[in-house]
């Protein structure tokens, strides 16, 4: 009966040790990068405990302008203290929209960088 005590007692910690807390990710950020061609782009990224939000203020990339500029809701998924990935539902936004994920690496209290394949993201807190 000890022994199965013990072991509970250790499964139940392991399992609250790999939960990862979404906190240092939630707040309203500024992200930007450029295209292939060296344009800029913007966008703002509202992460929150229920949700958030993705809003391109550039349009005609990617999606094109019919879901570029639209808010979109995102759903933010954390992989690590530092690490997510983030989820834009734009399909929940504009029917024939596509979503599209990104990773996001904190890398100070107010700054991160991500990535969406060879595409790079600067993010800023505001």
């Amino acid at each position: 009966m000890k022994k199965l005590i013990l072991m509970l007692a250790l499964v139940s910690a392991a399992s609250t040790s790999l939960a990862q807390s979404p906190e240092p990710f939630y707040g309203d950020w500024t992200v930007s990068w450029k295209n292939d061609t060296g344009r800029q782009f913007e966008a703002q990224l509202q992460l929150a405990q229920q949700g958030g939000f993705w809003q391109s203020l550039n349009s005609g990339y990617q999606n094109g302008p019919k879901c570029t500029g639209r808010k979109a809701p995102v759903e933010l998924q954390p992989v690590g203290d530092t690490a997510a990935k983030v989820l834009v539902k734009y399909s929940e936004a504009l029917a024939g929209c596509q979503d599209f994920t990104f990773k996001m690496n904190m890398t100070s209290a107010t700054e991160a960088t991500g990535n969406r394949g060879p595409t790079k993201f600067e993010m800023k807190r505001k």
